[in-house]
């Protein structure tokens, strides 16, 4: 019995996986709204939290010097975790809006 031949393909043959084309159309990502139903990206944990406390900030929820509620309190509140919290944190004192002192909290400037 002689080998059975076999044809091979060129992997530059567009046909050579039985998939049409595809080596040779674009693909286009689908529209966000058409994946989700939401017109606009959803926002990082951080970015909300961010905006939330300092909005709350300007309104004057703390006064100056008062303690804003511990790592563990806005990480529940917010539903997210302490290291995103301590990042906005690190960001609000940075900007001059809170004063963090380790061991002891974080406080309204």
């Amino acid at each position: 019995m002689g080998v059975p031949s076999v044809a091979f393909r060129s992997l530059n043959d567009p046909n050579a996986l039985n998939i049409p084309n595809a080596l040779n159309e674009p693909c286009e990502p689908p529209a966000l709204g058409k994946i989700t139903g939401v017109s606009r990206p959803p926002q990082l944990p951080s970015v909300r939290v961010e905006a939330d406390l300092r909005r709350r900030i300007g309104e004057g929820e703390w006064a100056s010097g008062e303690a804003l509620p511990t790592v563990a309190e806005l990480a529940a509140h917010y539903a997210t975790s302490g290291a995103t919290i301590s990042k906005v944190l690190r960001k609000l004192a940075g900007d001059g809006l809170v004063q963090v002192i380790p061991s002891w909290g974080t406080f309204r400037a």
